[in-house]
This record gives structure tokens, C-alpha cells and sequence, in this order.
């Protein structure tokens, strides 16, 4: 075999084997904030600089930093619905092994590639939902390609350097704040660059021009200042948002990036035993993105093509059989450690877990008389509420977005039923749309049940609903949990057949067949039972 062909299959090989964790299904919440704002810009051709989505914070300043992957979401999802906006995750995540590819080959260890190219996709696994940070990944590989390539000819950047980068910058600005990890990415190889004696000039113009260019976007020097702010707050976040915090060895799908973030440490320190210590730059950016990473997990994706890039410089050259099985070991221990969440890939029913069309058809007609209430959600469901029924004239409580930060304490913490039944009242909320069994319902006294599925309830209270009999009964005795019960008041003749099986009409009424969490077919098991139980010896059913 040729030396390219040899190379073509080493590439081959580790992109095969890096794959299977790319395709992990849409599950992220905030897609649906997302393609709300996408729809809107879409629709109006006007930014959107505020709150369009909550009645909480209606008309509220908002800097909608990922303006740009919005409006790539709404056109791709019009034309090929999610499978579309799966396949384009798909393609950034993949589309990185290139860079990649191309780092291991100008450090000579591409050799290593049927075992790097893995590790970088199971690390990733945590964050390779559909995201703007797909986009982020994609060009901190790229630059970062870039940079080595510049630090193993000992060169600065070029004017067209400069050029590129900055509109490389401009296009990051407009798609996710990660650009600023690619600034202190420059900022780490400027240094070492400085130290081995390249003219600091073209850095600091390099790095100057990276850092203004994002400027140009539709909220200016906001971008800044927003992404600041999420950094004060990360501490704060971290007790409430999973990716705020710190990763965890006792998080399956962390342990492929802790694992190899401490086999590099190990052969840093390893090079400067043998007197061959590791480029000043490589030093600096495993520090900084180390430190970033295990502070706050979702940090860990840009620690992660240091590890299966750059920092591959620190192992030996790969020949010979000892290399193939070093690799194969690898591959066994990422496959091993990655088992719970790639199981979980094998699960396709995980795919868009908060939507529930069942609700949203009940909800879009009886929109003349619910929409106006002040709706209560919980955090993960605001999304896909105010884009689907947000045209109806609905608005949310709070969604996935930072202005709703400020929310969290309320919406996650545990609630005696006193305090349950003050906050709704405190709040004013005449609507609740809630998860079975996740809050405690609203107390009855004052509150309707009005329809649910095993994804969402919905309640209403009883003083803001119209007059009894204006098409929105509420449902008495097939409530979540409370079947069997049903069927023992009908065993005792407390609450006749007709009407038992008019209110399972009602609620199967707005039930989606095709939807695995609709009652379409408990229903149907729960009239067989019925006529079973009333069929039984003793039974005190009447009609």
C-alpha cells in the first residue's frame, strides 16, 4: 500500500470508528427557543431584540446572540423537518475530524488517528446534541489547525492570516460566543511564538483583528458583555443547569474526556522528566482549557481537540505491533466507558423528548378561551410551549433562555403543598401546563384538569375559565395515576358507564395515534378493562 493510501486508510478507519457517537439523537430543549426566533427573523426580516415568547418578561431588551444558526434552523427545518437539522449537526461534528486529521499529520502521528479520532467524538458525547455550539467546535479545530501549522514552520501570521481570521471572527461572532475560546486559543500560540523568537507584531494584529470583527453583529459590543456575563453566573447555574457544572467521574459520559485529560497531564509531566518538555503554547492552552473544562463541563468541548490534536505530539512514534494494540486498547476503553450513553443512542424513541403533539392539539383549540391566561411551565418544556402555540396566542412563563435565569430558584426546587398553592396564587397563573407527576398537581378546590397524555397536564382554574358548557369540561375521574380508581367507582356503582366512557371520548378525542406518549392506546386497554370489570361477578356497575 502507498504511503497516501495508508494515510486515506488510517483516516477511514478512525472516522469509521468515530461516527457512532455522533449520531446521538435531537434532545435539547432549546431547539425550540431557537426555531421560535429563526421563524420569527424569518417571517418579519427584522432581528429580534426582545422578548416575544413569555408574558413574564414581554418586550423585555434581549441580545439574540445566535441570531445567524436560528435562521439556518428555520429554513432547514421547513424544508426537511428535524431529520434535516439532524443530519446538519451530524456534518459539523463530523466535518471536525479533518482539522483534526490534519493536526496529527503535522506533528507525524497520524498514525494514531484509528484512535484519536474516537476519542474526540466520545468526548464530545455530552455536547453533540443539536446546538449553536456545533458551529463553535467546527472553527476552535479549524483555527487551531491553522495555528499549529503556523507554530511548526516558526512563522507569524501572514496578512492574509490576519484577513482570514478576522472574517472567520465576524461569522463566529454571528453564530456562538465560543469565538471568545478562540481568542485566548491565538492568544496561548502568540506567546509561544513570542518565546521561540517569531516578531510579536503580526500576533497582536492577528489577535486584535479576531477580537474586533465579532463586533459586527446586530448587538455590538452587547456580545461582550452578555457573554460576561454568563461567566459571573456560572457558579450560580451550575446548582440548577447539568452542563454548568463540574464534570464528573460518576457521569458516564464525561469519563472519556477526564480520562484523557489526565493521560495528557501525565505526559506532560512525563517530557519534562525526560528533559523534552511540550511546546510552551501546548503547555499554556492545556492549562487554561483544562482549568476552564473542570470548572464547568460544557468548557470540556474545547479541551477536547487539544487532546486528540495537539497534545498526540507528547506520545511516541507509532510503529509496529505494540502501536496497533496500544490503539486497540484505546478503542476498547472508550467503547467500555461510553456503553450507558451510547445505549442510549441506540434508543431512537429518546429523540425530541418535550414535545407532545396530543397536547398541542388540545391547546391550539381551545385557544379562545386559554390563551390569555398566564401560563405556568417548567424550564425544559418553554421551548417547544411558546414555539408551538405561540402563534396561537400563547406565551410561556420562562424558557432555556438567560433572561430567565433569574428563574430557576423557583421552577426547580421542591414545594410542600402550601407553598405549592402560594406561588400559583402569588404568580396570578390561570393555566398550568405541567409534566405527570413531576410537580404536585394543583390543588383541586381551585383547580380543572382539563387534558393529559403522559408527557403533559393541563390545568386551568376554575374562576378564570368561561361558563360551565363553553366546550371545556374538566376531567373528573381519568386523571394521571388515577385509572384503577375509575374502574373501582364503576365496579361500586358510584359514577355510571355513560359517563365514564364520555370522558374517556373527551380526553381520547385529542390523542395522536402516532405518538408513542399519547393514552391512544391505554385508553383503549382502559374501556377493555371496564367492560372486564363490569363483567365480573358482584360488579355494581350501572349504565
Amino acid at each position: 500500500m502507498t504511503p497516501n493510501g495508508g494515510r486515506a486508510a488510517l483516516f477511514l478507519t478512525g472516522g469509521a470508528l468515530a461516527l457512532p457517537a455522533l449520531l446521538k439523537p435531537i434532545q435539547n430543549p432549546d431547539l425550540f427557543w431557537h426555531l421560535s426566533a429563526g421563524r420569527r427573523l424569518a417571517e418579519t426580516g427584522n432581528f429580534v431584540r426582545e422578548d416575544f415568547l413569555s408574558w413574564t418578561l414581554a418586550g423585555a431588551p434581549w441580545s439574540n446572540f445566535e441570531w445567524l444558526p436560528q435562521l439556518l434552523y428555520h429554513a432547514l427545518h421547513s424544508a426537511g423537518g428535524f431529520g434535516a437539522l439532524f443530519l446538519l449537526k451530524t456534518a459539523l461534528l463530523a466535518a471536525c475530524l479533518v482539522p483534526l486529521w490534519g493536526i496529527l499529520r503535522l506533528n507525524s502521528r497520524e498514525a494514531y488517528a484509528p484512535a484519536l479520532l474516537p476519542l474526540f467524538s466520545f468526548a464530545i458525547l455530552p455536547h453533540s446534541d443539536l446546538r449553536p455550539d456545533n458551529f463553535s467546535i467546527l472553527l476552535f479545530t479549524l483555527v487551531l489547525w491553522r495555528l499549529e501549522a503556523l507554530r511548526s514552520r516558526r512563522a507569524g501570521p501572514s496578512p492574509a492570516d490576519i484577513a482570514g481570521g478576522a472574517a472567520l471572527f465576524l461569522l463566529w461572532g454571528n453564530l456562538h460566543p465560543g469565538f471568545l475560546f478562540g481568542l485566548a486559543l491565538i492568544a496561548a500560540y502568540g506567546f509561544g511564538s513570542a518565546r521561540a523568537g517569531v516578531p510579536r507584531g503580526p500576533w497582536a494584529a492577528l489577535w486584535c483583528a479576531c477580537a474586533a470583527a465579532p463586533l459586527v453583529n446586530p448587538n455590538g459590543w452587547l456580545l461582550y458583555g452578555v457573554a460576561a456575563g454568563h461567566q459571573s453566573q456560572a457558579s450560580e447555574l451550575g446548582r440548577y443547569i447539568s452542563e454548568w457544572a463540574r464534570p464528573s467521574f460518576g457521569e458516564p459520559s464525561h469519563r472519556p474526556a477526564l480520562l484523557a485529560a489526565a493521560a495528557a497531564a501525565l505526559l506532560l509531566a512525563r517530557g519534562f522528566l525526560k528533559k523534552r518538555p511540550a511546546p510552551p503554547e501546548h503547555i499554556l492552552c492545556f492549562v487554561f482549557f483544562a482549568a476552564a473544562g473542570l470548572l464547568h463541563s460544557r468548557h470540556m468541548l474545547f479541551v477536547v481537540p487539544l487532546l486528540a490534536g495537539p497534545l498526540a505530539a507528547l506520545l511516541p512514534e507509532a510503529s509496529g505491533r505494540r502501536s496497533r494494540a496500544g490503539q486497540a486498547a484505546v478503542v476498547a476503553a472508550l467503547l467500555v466507558f461510553a456503553l450507558p450513553p451510547l445505549d442510549q443512542l441506540l434508543d431512537r424513541k429518546g429523540a425530541l423528548p418535550y414535545r407532545s403533539p396530543s397536547a398541542a392539539a388540545y391547546l391550539k383549540e381551545k385557544a379562545p378561551a386559554l390563551a390569555g391566561l398566564k401560563m405556568l411551565n417548567t424550564w425544559a418544556w418553554g421551548g417547544w410551549l411558546g414555539y408551538e402555540l405561540g402563534p396561537s396566542g400563547y406565551r410561556v412563563f420562562a424558557d432555556g433562555r438567560y433572561l430567565f435565569h433569574h428563574f430557576l430558584p423557583e421552577l426547580v426546587r421542591p414545594f410542600t403543598a402550601e407553598e405549592w398553592a402560594e406561588f400559583l396564587e402569588r404568580r396570578g397563573f390561570g393555566l398550568a401546563v405541567l409534566p405527570p407527576g413531576r410537580f404536585p398537581p394543583p390543588p383541586e378546590a381551585e383547580w380543572a384538569l382539563l387534558f393529559w397524555d403522559m408527557k403533559l397536564a393541563v390545568y386551568a382554574r376554575r374562576r378564570s375559565l368561561p361558563p360551565a358548557g363553553a366546550g371545556l369540561p374538566e376531567l373528573k375521574y381519568l386523571r394521571p395515576g388515577g385509572d384503577g380508581e375509575a374502574l373501582e367507582l364503576a365496579r361500586a356503582g358510584r359514577v355510571g358507564r355513560r359517563e365514564l366512557e364520555k370522558e374517556a371520548a373527551r380526553l381520547g378525542a385529542f390523542q395522536d395515534p402516532a405518538d408513542p406518549f399519547s393514552l391512544a392506546g391505554p385508553l383503549n386497554g382502559w374501556r377493555s378493562a371496564l367492560e372486564a370489570v363490569c363483567a365480573s361477578p358482584g360488579a355494581a356497575c350501572r349504565p
